[in-house]
């Protein structure tokens, strides 16, 4: 129980003092010093979390309870632990003590990503931590009247109604425009309701503030990426990690900003080092396999990858990996990988239309038109309401003289029934596949490992005959 009737400490507020502090320490005389100074404001519940997992355990049981942790864990521990306490876009506004040895830069880029409320430098004496105490207790009082605003936000988000956490955290936005926090959480809301340049806005606002805020300059990253300023989108992503290294997310989002430009030696460091943190991360190893696949280990990839992909999303990597490929001219490489991510999804037409659909494209950038024609023809003969394909069919066919009747789509006798108006060729590859309606991961086609040559037939051979044969 609080005890109430005791008499706070010289410089103490009045506030009510917690009824429970959770504490994640090494230094046990140092523990011993932190929870006598809260015993004599009234706190009487301490629980001692030996690890993270007992940290999880305890905040999930102990939701009011304030929380101190130890620096000498660990900078690595320490960010496990405030994803675990202190989780973006939470409703929750716990009071997180942090001691540390001093204010180095990941001390505070931790400290601030992770809404950190005190941190504690230097000599730990009594005047110090009491006044770490009050401060504690009044921002737990002052932000009290937001609990009902965020926890509708994120209800609202869990349940996928974006628009609504957006209207709720706007309002709370122009009360507070000064919070970084709420400022953070109402830009992520914009980007999941689809406002990407209004939280573009915002998000660069908070990539600017000083101190480093290491939530915005992620956010700014996302934005970046979003916007396929990918250069930019890894100069901001690494300065977000010089804050703060150990954010997985951030590593995983780096890494794939870097295989955009090219980088994919440095892309593949950034998905190994998300490996050496959490062994096995399934976004991890498939970002290694696709760094493998833009360097042409095709078969090795392909073992690695079956082993934590499902058929769709192994196209789905096969076909990011041929779009790098082919935009930096590997174009060899890239219709490789293409014919194995088609082999991958034989029973999805609609996605596996995609596919034929972007290796056209690829022929297209080769100066290889007839083959991109014919890669168009497949496409729309797999999916008829596919305009895109449809369209670029109809401009190679006009640009070439071919009989138009010798399209697959339909047994029309027009130019314009067949392909639709005259216009500029549709040139950019499609890189979000759909899922297939009616059909699951587990029902598409397994790959066939003798399908993966380094030396991929052309559209002419007889190889790709029975591909288009499976695709038809």
């Amino acid at each position: 129980m609080v005890n109430k009737t005791r008499a706070p400490s010289k410089g103490m507020s009045t506030a009510d003092p917690p009824a429970d502090v959770i504490f994640l320490f090494n230094r046990a005389a140092l523990r011993n010093v932190l929870r006598d100074e809260f015993k004599s404001v009234g706190t009487s519940n301490f629980h001692i979390a030996d690890n993270t997992q007992r940290l999880a355990q305890m905040v999930a049981q102990h939701t009011d309870a304030f929380l101190v942790i130890d620096w000498d864990i660990g900078a690595l521990d320490v960010t496990r632990a405030l994803q675990i306490a202190s989780p973006v876009a939470s409703p929750s506004f716990r009071p997180i003590l942090l001691i540390a040895p001093d204010m180095d830069v990941q001390v505070l880029g931790v400290a601030a990503e992770y809404n950190v409320s005190r941190v504690h430098t230097g000599e730990v004496t009594r005047a110090r931590i009491q006044q770490h105490i009050a401060h504690l207790c009044s921002e737990r009082d002052a932000v009290e009247p937001l609990r009902a605003a965020l926890t509708e936000a994120a209800e609202a988000r869990i349940v996928g109604d974006s628009n609504r956490a957006t209207r709720v955290l706007a309002k709370l936005h122009a009360k507070f425009p000064k919070s970084n926090r709420i400022t953070a959480d109402y830009a992520e809301s914009l980007m999941l309701a689809d406002k990407w340049d209004e939280a573009g806005v915002i998000a660069k606002s908070l990539s600017d503030v000083e101190p480093a805020y290491t939530r915005g300059l992620h956010l700014y990253g996302r934005f970046l990426m979003r916007m396929r300023r990918f250069s930019e989108a890894c100069e901001v992503f690494k300065r977000a990690k010089l804050l703060n290294p150990f954010n997985l997310e951030r590593l995983l989002a780096l890494g794939h900003a870097l295989l955009q430009i090219d980088k994919v030696s440095e892309a593949r460091q950034q998905f190994e080092s998300v490996l050496k943190i959490q062994r096995g991360r399934k976004e991890a190893l498939q970002g290694v396999g696709e760094c493998m696949l833009v360097e042409g280990d095709v078969n090795e990839a392909l073992l690695m990858l079956k082993e934590v992909s499902s058929p769709r999303e192994l196209a789905s990597i096969f076909n990011s990996a041929a779009v790098l490929s082919m935009r930096q001219g590997r174009f060899e490489t890239g219709r490789t990988l293409y014919h194995v991510a088609m082999n991958a999804v034989t029973a999805q037409p609609r996605l596996l239309a995609r596919l034929v659909f972007n290796l056209g494209i690829g022929y297209h950038r080769w100066q290889k038109p007839e083959d991109a024609l014919d890669c168009f023809r497949r496409a729309v003969a797999l999916d008829q309401d596919y305009p895109d394909a449809r369209f670029n069919a109809g401009v190679l066919a006009r640009k070439l003289g071919e009989d138009l009747n010798r399209s697959e789509t339909a047994a029309v006798a027009t130019e314009e029934e067949i392909y639709g108006e005259a216009g500029p060729f549709k040139g950019d590859f499609e890189e979000d596949l759909p899922k297939a309606a009616g059909a699951e991961d587990d029902e598409a086609s397994a790959i066939e490992e003798e399908s993966i040559r380094n030396d991929a037939p052309s559209s002419k051979t007889k190889s790709n005959k029975r591909d288009s044969r499976r695709a038809s």
